[in-house]
């Protein structure tokens, strides 16, 4: 592989083009990136791509269209999306983690080693942040994709998928 075609195939626009590309209906394609999108919004760092395809096949949609969105949280991008999530999680979660000395834990104190000692309470702001952000991220994912493979579909670059009955 040529060290243009390593740049390319680390893009962000290559593995969307990828996902528009791939041949089922529309709304395969994008169920399974809003899936993904949602998964990867979850605090389940390793098993994201097995729960993708796991709810993928539940739901009897496009496994590669819902493991190609787990991407967009990678090393780089993990630290802002646990970020959110974090005080997403702390927006709407009723029970506050308080240190030692009944005082509020910020994000901050957490980052710098407090992880451990309120690891529980943390993963717990983060699920239901991660879980609340994943389902509005996810469901601005699925008309954007619908509406891009639609398109690349009636243009004739791809071949169109009959809808299933």
């Amino acid at each position: 592989m040529s060290e243009r075609q390593c740049r390319l195939w680390l893009t962000p626009r290559y593995w969307f083009r990828r996902l528009v590309k791939l041949r089922a209906t529309p709304h395969d394609v994008a169920m399974g990136s809003s899936i993904g999108v949602f998964v990867a919004f979850t605090p389940t760092i390793g098993l994201q791509m097995v729960i993708a395809g796991v709810l993928a096949t539940l739901m009897r949609t496009s496994r590669p269209a819902a493991i190609i969105p787990v991407w967009i949280s990678n090393p780089v991008t993990m630290g802002p999306i646990f970020a959110i999530t974090y005080w997403v999680g702390k927006l709407v979660w009723p029970w506050r983690m308080l240190n030692g000395q009944g005082e509020m834990t910020e994000a901050s104190e957490l980052m710098a080693g407090g992880l451990l000692m309120h690891g529980v309470d943390a993963m717990i702001m983060m699920t239901v942040g991660g879980i609340l952000t994943g389902m509005i991220c996810g469901a601005g994912t699925y008309p954007l994709v619908k509406w891009m493979t639609q398109r690349y579909q009636e243009r004739g670059c791809g071949r169109v998928v009959q809808v299933r009955a």
